[in-house]
């Protein structure tokens, strides 16, 4: 199977093939065909294996410890991957670039994550907090916490960002509340919030685009910032 690999690639492999090829990497010189389709019949799917908990894992029996922990890696060091090829800071001037890079950020996420992304005034990303990880439909968040990381981070502005990963793209009601929460703390400290993006699988939706920040701004009297007047482009 590793000969296969190397000279077709993976596009012509089977889920369980994938999984099994995986497997020889954890558990060498056992055959592991049988533990692979058990798998998948087990958690449903081959991107359901590599979402599961370690402690999931290791309840089928032939799993044991150091395969639990090497399949259950795959989703965050992908994740690293996808964001090391954006650099240390790039610099994210528009809806659609943050986006994309958000996307890469939540792949194989499969909780509720709200982030917080600190930009310089010229649009280049400080840094990337994790503010809230909450069940797969809630996530409670704390204004105090956004403010303690925008100002750690001395941030011009700011970008929230929180994923739906049963897959639907709607702004909620919470939503809104929660921008408008954040809008609200932020504000007495010169910080604007550029953007709320909200992302489900490989899709995203930024609430500028919709009009749904502007109105929140609006609500307090709060101006915009001179980062947000091209942000659509």
């Amino acid at each position: 199977m590793r000969q296969r690999l190397m000279t077709e690639g993976l596009d012509g492999f089977q889920p369980h093939e994938v999984l099994e090829l995986l497997l020889t990497y954890a558990i060498p010189q056992r055959d592991v065909n049988a533990l692979a389709h058990e798998l998948i019949r087990h958690f449903g799917s081959f991107a359901a294996v590599l979402e599961a908990t370690p402690q999931a894992l290791a309840q089928v029996s032939g799993v044991g410890e150091r395969t639990a922990s090497m399949l259950s890696m795959i989703p965050p060091l992908a994740r690293y991957y996808e964001r090391s090829r954006y650099g240390a800071r790039p610099k994210l001037t528009n809806s659609r670039e943050m986006g994309e890079y958000l996307k890469s950020l939540y792949f194989g996420e499969h909780s509720e994550v709200m982030y917080l992304l600190c930009l310089d005034a010229g649009g280049s990303l400080i840094s990337v907090a994790e503010i809230a990880r909450g069940t797969i439909d809630e996530t409670p968040i704390y204004p105090r916490a956004i403010v303690e990381n925008a100002l750690r981070y001395k941030a011009h502005s700011v970008v929230l960002a929180h994923n739906h990963p049963a897959g639907t793209l709607n702004a909620s009601g919470s939503d809104l509340s929660t921008t408008q929460a954040v809008v609200s703390a932020l504000d007495p400290i010169g910080i604007r919030v550029i953007d709320h993006i909200i992302v489900a699988g490989d899709q995203f939706i930024s609430l500028r685009g919709l009009n749904l920040l502007r109105e929140q701004h609006q609500l307090f009297g709060i101006g915009d910032d001179p980062l947000a007047e091209n942000w659509l482009e």
